[in-house]
């Protein structure tokens, strides 16, 4: 969650810069943050809103989006269902699952 959070500051504020600048570190750090948000879409909610899609091929990649959100929506079901006799934090994860579908079916439109 933590370095999800970093990521998402990371994108906040140097995303803007990457079409400004032809610092090679900053173009490095916004791409690979960029890569790397994917791997936790149902982290903090908002997402990396500042950036979209990292270049116009990225745009082509909405069906991979939505296979992935489909998975992970696989995925997230089967925990659920194992944790809900014990869940204490039903409410919060429920809260969070909304989020984070939401947001990933937000990036996942917004490159259609």
């Amino acid at each position: 969650m933590i370095l999800s959070l970093c990521m998402q500051l990371i994108l906040s504020i140097a995303a803007p810069l990457r079409q400004k600048t032809s610092n090679r570190f900053v173009i490095f750090l916004v791409w690979s943050s960029y890569l790397m948000a994917d791997w936790f879409p149902f982290g903090p909610p908002g997402g990396p809103d500042t950036i979209t899609a990292f270049s116009l091929e990225d745009n082509a990649l909405w069906l991979r989006r939505l296979v992935g959100l489909v998975a992970q929506l696989s995925v997230f079901q089967y925990i659920f269902i194992k944790t809900l006799p014990n869940n204490r934090l039903l409410v919060p994860t429920v809260l969070m699952f909304v989020a984070g579908v939401i947001n990933y079916g937000e990036r996942t439109r917004a490159l259609l």
